[in-house]
């Protein structure tokens, strides 16, 4: 998102602001804006933007796939890792499938590694998305939202 000053006057001084949402991006990154103006010698100028982003927390897989037959029970799960140098702790805030998955946190390394288990209920529906939130206790980043799908045949 980019706020800048619409008119500068011959010799004046103006502002750009520009905001970058990180959310979703890890490593090494870049990103660039152009400025337009109406001086002849310089009528465009880029401004560029390189950082290394280093997350709070990763997990992986993004996103949790249960798939197979409605007679039977699937399971997947999602290992969580801190990144800072403080403990981590994950506590459920919300699920949007408790009919459909049920699920078990587990702490694999204390303050530092977690998995999530998910099961799915045999006989529940054919195809289904929701969300698990989790709080982690990190200001950096307060909440995590795992997406899980199911979809199942007869």
């Amino acid at each position: 998102m980019a706020q800048f000053d619409r008119a500068i006057p011959p010799g004046g001084v103006g502002h750009i602001t520009l905001k970058v949402d990180t959310a979703g991006y890890a490593g090494n990154m870049r990103w660039q804006a152009r400025v337009y103006s109406n001086d002849p010698a310089n009528p465009v100028a880029t401004i560029a933007l390189q950082i290394i982003l280093k997350p709070a927390v990763i997990f992986w897989p993004p996103i949790v796939f249960l798939k197979g037959s409605q007679k039977e029970s699937v399971t997947a799960s999602v290992r969580i890792q801190r990144k800072l140098d403080k403990p981590l702790r994950i506590e459920a805030l919300g699920f949007t499938l408790e009919k459909q998955v049920n699920y078990k946190i587990v702490e694999i390394e204390p303050g530092k590694v977690y998995e999530v288990r998910f099961v799915s209920v045999p006989g529940g529906e054919k195809r289904y998305r929701g969300v698990l939130k989790l709080k982690t206790g990190y200001k950096e980043k307060p909440e995590i939202e795992i997406p899980v799908w199911g979809e199942f045949a007869n």
